[in-house]
C-alpha cells in the first residue's frame, strides 16, 4: 500500500510523522470511528560542556639588585709615642731582634726597648682589622596562594526550531466540526 501524499510542508523539511490511510466511515448509530493525528514539535534543551579557553602560567624570575648597608668594622693602628727616660739599657729586657711582639705589648713596653735595637735589627708589630664578608643565604619572603574559583553568568543562545501545523483543505461540501479546528495550532505548544 502506498503512503498517499502530504497535504502540507515543512519548511527546512519533513517532520517525520505517521499519515492514515483513510479515516472509517461513520457507523450506523451516527458517530464515526475516529483516528489521532499527533502533531510534533522540536523542543530545545541547553546543555553545557567545559572547554579550556585559556591557561594562566604561573613562574617565577630572579631579579638582581645591589644592596648597600653600613657594617661597623675595627682595625688596629700603631701608636709611637717618644718621651725621655731616665733609665739604664741594663733595667730593661731587650726584645729579640726580628721577634713579633706580644699582644699585650703596651707602647710603653716597646718605646722602652726601641733604644737597644743594633743596626739591622727590627721589631714586627702585627696590625689587624675586621673585613666584611658577606653570607648569602635563601629567606621565605612571601606566600601567594593559587586557586580557581567558578563563576556563573548567564548567556542568551538562539536556535530555530519546527513545529507542525494543522492545516485543513475542504474539497467539496464538506462540514467540519469541533473547537479550534479551523485556526493554526501555532500558539499551542507543548510547554
Amino acid at each position: 500500500m502506498a503512503m498517499p501524499e502530504p497535504i502540507h510542508e515543512h519548511p527546512g523539511g519533513e517532520i517525520p510523522h505517521q499519515y492514515a490511510d483513510d479515516v472509517a466511515p461513520a457507523t450506523p448509530e451516527g458517530t464515526a470511528a475516529q483516528r489521532i493525528v499527533q502533531l510534533r514539535a522540536e523542543d530545545l534543551q541547553a546543555l553545557t560542556q567545559r572547554v579550556q579557553v585559556g591557561e594562566v602560567i604561573i613562574r617565577t624570575r630572579v631579579v638582581t639588585e645591589t644592596r648597600t648597608f653600613q657594617v661597623p668594622v675595627s682595625h688596629e693602628e700603631v701608636v709611637i709615642e717618644r718621651r725621655p727616660v731616665e733609665r739604664s739599657a741594663a733595667d730593661s729586657a731587650p726584645i729579640a731582634s726580628g721577634a713579633p711582639v706580644p699582644a699585650e705589648a703596651t707602647a710603653t713596653d716597646l718605646a722602652a726597648n726601641v733604644h737597644d735595637l743594633q743596626p739591622g735589627e727590627v721589631i714586627r708589630v702585627p696590625v689587624r682589622e675586621e673585613e666584611v664578608g658577606i653570607q648569602k643565604r635563601p629567606v621565605v619572603v612571601e606566600e601567594i596562594t593559587i586557586a580557581k574559583r567558578g563563576h556563573t553568568q548567564t548567556q542568551r543562545a538562539a536556535a530555530t526550531v519546527r513545529h507542525e501545523e494543522l492545516r485543513l483543505e475542504q474539497q467539496g461540501d464538506v462540514t467540519i466540526a469541533g473547537a479550534d479546528v479551523t485556526q493554526p495550532t501555532e500558539n499551542r505548544r507543548p510547554g
